[in-house]
Order: structure tokens, then sequence, then C-alpha cells
């Protein structure tokens, strides 16, 4: 596998810079994420991740030869590691007292592989015979803050903290019946 690493593919890996975006997530022309079966495939030139069906498509184009694949797997909670249940939510709020948790999330753990293509032969990570720069790149990507996660779910209460349109009171309502 290791023998598949020459200069020339070496060669197009490029280190992000601080703040260079990161695509990470989920392919960013399918709706392939880490939880797909193949996971995704991260290039490590362009910084975009890609189903495997794209990352060839990636590497026939560009000639880019190196992925960092990432899959999300759940992983089962032994019966000492169960959480007691929690009460049923009381009223319709997020991340409050007598509402839904936000931080409920089901346990998952990521694996990840050096992928080379075009057969996407993987070495599995981490591995101390790779490169400086393909370990600093890959310890780049798996630093980064993903740009495709969304906010953090804030608290939240139905009906509460609803400001009025300053447009509420000319508001006309007709029958439509």
């Amino acid at each position: 596998k290791m023998e598949r690493l020459t200069p020339a593919v070496l060669d197009r890996v490029v280190i992000p810079k601080q703040g260079q975006r990161i695509l990470k997530e989920e392919c960013v022309f399918s709706f392939e994420n880490l939880d797909s079966a193949d996971g995704v495939y991260v290039s490590l030139n362009s910084y975009m991740a890609f189903s495997k069906h794209f990352a060839m498509l990636d590497h026939i184009k560009t000639g880019n030869a190196l992925y960092l694949n990432i899959k999300r797997r759940p992983v089962e909670k032994k019966p000492d590691e169960l959480e007691p249940p929690k009460k049923k939510p009381t009223i319709l709020g997020i991340g409050v007292e007598g509402g839904f948790d936000a931080d409920a999330k089901p346990a998952t753990e990521e694996r990840y592989a050096l992928a080379i293509a075009p057969d996407f032969v993987e070495i599995p990570l981490p591995n101390d015979q790779l490169s400086e720069k393909v370990q600093s790149a890959i310890s780049a990507v798996l630093a980064a803050q993903s740009t495709d996660k969304a906010e953090e779910v804030a608290t939240w209460v139905a009906g509460q903290d609803m400001p009025v349109s300053e447009h509420a009171p000319s508001i006309v309502h007709r029958k439509c019946f």
C-alpha cells in the first residue's frame, strides 16, 4: 500500500492555511455523508468532501489521488453505561427545564483511513509511516471546525421571546370563504 505514495502523488498534497474552508461532513455533490456506507472522501488538495463516486470523478478531472476517508458508525452502549430514562417533556421547549434535551445525541465513533485513488486502497490511520506533510494535512482536516455543522441549538420555548412586528397592527384579516 505504501508503495503507491509516490513523489508525484505526495506533491499534490496541500496543507490547509489557517481559516481555510474545509468541507468534511457531506459530499459537495450528493447527500452522502459520514453515516453513509462508504463515508466521505476529503481531498487533501481541495479540502472538499466527496462520495466515493464523486471522489473518482474528482481524481479523473484533477489528478488528485489522496483522500481522507471518514466514516461514522453508531456505538452500542453496554448495559452498565446506559443512562436512566429521563422525564418526558412537560413543555414545548428545547434545552430548558421540563423541555426536550438539546444534548441528546447517540454515541458514535469515527474511523479514518487514507484512501489512494483510483482503486481507493485504504491505509488505516493513525500510521507513523506516512510523510510529515500528509500527517499534517490529515491533522488539519480532523482539527478543523466543520463548516457544514449547523449552529448549536439554542434554548427555545414556544410562545416566549417572540417580538411583535411593527407591521402587525396594520395587517388586515379577511375571510376567505
